[in-house]
């Protein structure tokens, strides 16, 4: 198996940490589970902010979902602000608002993938109780300056909380988190364990919990805390930013050597200045979806959308901003645990796929 759909998932990195005890019991094994999260949030802390708390999650739907419904229980304004394109977990918390008596504001995003700064001040009122945007989405790749969004949303209303999405940004690209109030990020999109998620609060900013039980984490998240999960996520992040700038340059050459093919196939790509992770395009006269199974049927996996719209008859997100583009897309997110050799593969069994569903004569 060839493997190209690391926006949904990654390979974990083997990783066997050396405590398993419960970090509430006052045994040594419980007392060594303990030290090794505040080891594991004091790394993570290093590369996300120097600064702030740290709650650890089951991933980065609850992360959102505390972030969101988490932050509004300490404010009183009853409008909120956020993007027509971002990810499931958060769209569907907004919608919920709506039900809730919340005034939404969806931001429309260019074609670019990018909402206009023009238009999100212009959205910024008194009563905005939130704002969330995604840092790099995860079917475009498209980035927001999310420092300048949030300095724009504090410049208009310094009590509106600005959360981001930052799952297919943190361990991928520099990040600059200064100005933002939540964050999300989560271990198994840079080769950490699935089932663990993490939210960072900075600025001061609390969040009233979503989950009530014992008093863990300083009482924001009831439940005895996923030890493995978390030394996982630290040490995938270390990993990660030990070798962020080679890692995307590697990843770089990968996305530059599969656009080649785009001599032959005359592709398009759907947002020109994304992540080199995320590389979404279109082939005229090939439907994205019979793309998909013909590679698949060669062992090689990408995707036509996000992963996590709950069924196999996945929505992309050009449907939105790009409708003309949405049946032919395609999906190929990189890692830097790939290799040159399978994108050669993947250009090979692409342009073989292509020809033999639009007729396309090869050169």
């Amino acid at each position: 198996m060839i493997y190209f759909d690391n926006a949904a998932t990654t390979p974990p990195l083997p990783f066997f940490p050396p405590w398993f005890g419960n970090p509430s019991s006052l045994h040594e094994a419980g007392i060594r589970a303990e030290g090794e999260i505040r080891k594991a949030t004091g790394t993570l802390l290093s590369f996300a902010a120097q600064n702030g708390v740290i709650v650890y999650t089951s991933g980065a739907t609850e992360a959102n979902n505390t972030a969101i419904f988490g932050s509004l229980r300490k404010h009183s304004g009853k409008h909120v602000i956020t993007t027509n394109i971002e990810h499931p977990s958060v769209v569907a918390c907004f919608q919920r608002l709506e039900g809730m008596g919340y005034e939404v504001t969806y931001l429309p995003a260019a074609e670019n993938g990018c909402v206009s700064e023009a238009e999100l001040s212009d959205a910024v009122r008194p009563d905005t109780a939130l704002v969330s945007i995604f840092y790099v989405h995860n079917e475009l790749g498209a980035v927001h300056d999310i420092r300048r969004l949030a300095e724009i949303v504090h410049g208009k209303n310094k009590d509106a909380v600005f959360h981001t999405d930052a799952v297919q940004a943190f361990g991928k690209i520099k990040t600059d988190f200064r100005g933002v109030d939540l964050v999300t990020f989560c271990g198994h999109k840079i080769h950490g364990a699935k089932g663990i998620g993490a939210l960072l609060l900075k600025n001061g900013i609390r969040v009233d919990p979503i989950f009530f039980g014992g008093g863990q984490q300083g009482g924001l998240r009831a439940g005895t805390e996923n030890v493995e999960g978390i030394l996982s996520l630290a040490n995938a992040a270390k990993h990660a930013y030990e070798n962020l700038d080679s890692n995307f340059q590697k990843v770089k050459g990968f996305r530059d050597e599969f656009l080649k093919i785009s001599e032959v196939l005359g592709l398009r790509i759907n947002c020109e200045d994304a992540s080199p992770y995320i590389l979404n395009i279109s082939i005229p006269n090939v439907k994205g979806e019979i793309l998909l199974n013909a590679l698949s049927a060669e062992g090689i996996c990408v995707s036509t959308g996000s992963a996590c719209h709950g069924t196999r008859d996945k929505k992309n997100v050009l449907r939105t901003i790009n409708p003309k583009y949405a049946e032919n897309a395609l999906r190929v997110s990189f890692s830097y645990m790939n290799t040159m050799e399978e994108v050669y593969t993947l250009k090979e069994a692409v342009l073989r796929g292509a020809s033999n569903l639009s007729g396309i004569r090869r050169r």
